[in-house]
């Protein structure tokens, strides 16, 4: 990376990295990540760029994670138009609003003709969301049932809704209740999710023999679970 002569409070290590020297007592180096992917640097002002240039390479998979984030919260905060990129499964599929799909994988929608403009992307939405919700009842019926038969397990039944907080939960009477954003994650991420709220079936805590009972059917359930917090933040 490349230095450019700047006064000495301020550097910038290349378009997207900019490092402001404080000049309070500050004694620790932070580093944030903006809405539009750039890094900003505070660190003290006796700090040497190479030891900053170093903290930032060490910390380059979180920053790569943080501007994942804050471009999937821009995608979700754009109103869903023809030939948008929308997810289903963990895989991208192209919106098709009333017309054929001239490429694959997509989702048809047809949507009401005489709409305003001002009207499409709302009716656009509310249709988009009842096909999510619908592919949603359809596979999440057969994976409970799937992970139930593997695990046997006897959840009393299943309801899709759309908890604010939460991706999944099992009641004490054992209803098994998944929110139906979790059809846009790949199915592993799905299968993680059932496989925990199954395990509160015999386990209604997180000790220990809750979590082995995880582990023995989603071993990389860990890896999972953290991939789940920075999936995508629910409405």
């Amino acid at each position: 990376m490349r230095f450019c002569a700047l006064p000495p409070t301020f550097s910038r290590m290349n378009p997207e990295t900019t490092i402001v020297r404080s000049k309070k007592r500050r004694r620790s180096v932070a580093l944030t990540v903006e809405p539009d992917g750039s890094v900003r640097v505070l660190a003290p002002m006796r700090t040497s760029l190479s030891w900053i240039q170093d903290f930032i390479a060490g910390k380059a998979d979180w920053i790569a994670r943080r501007r994942s984030q804050h471009a999937q919260e821009t995608r979700r905060k754009e109103p869903p138009r023809d030939g948008a990129t929308v997810p289903f499964q963990g895989v991208p599929h192209t919106l098709c609003i009333n017309r054929e799909a001239e490429t694959q994988p997509c989702i048809a929608l047809t949507i009401p003709d005489g709409l305003s403009e001002a009207a499409l992307p709302a009716e656009i939405q509310t249709e988009l969301t009842l096909w999510y919700k619908k592919q949603a009842r359809r596979v999440f019926a057969q994976r409970v049932a799937h992970w139930a038969a593997v695990m046997e397990v006897r959840p009393a039944r299943l309801v899709v809704s759309a908890p604010e907080r939460r991706w999944g939960s099992c009641s004490a009477k054992n209803d098994i209740r998944l929110n139906w954003r979790l059809i846009k994650a790949a199915p592993e991420l799905l299968d993680y999710v059932i496989v925990h709220e199954l395990s509160h079936i015999p386990h209604k805590n997180h000790g220990k023999r809750f979590w082995r009972m995880v582990e023995k059917y989603i071993p990389d359930a860990k890896t999972l679970r953290r991939e789940l917090r920075g999936f995508e933040k629910l409405d």
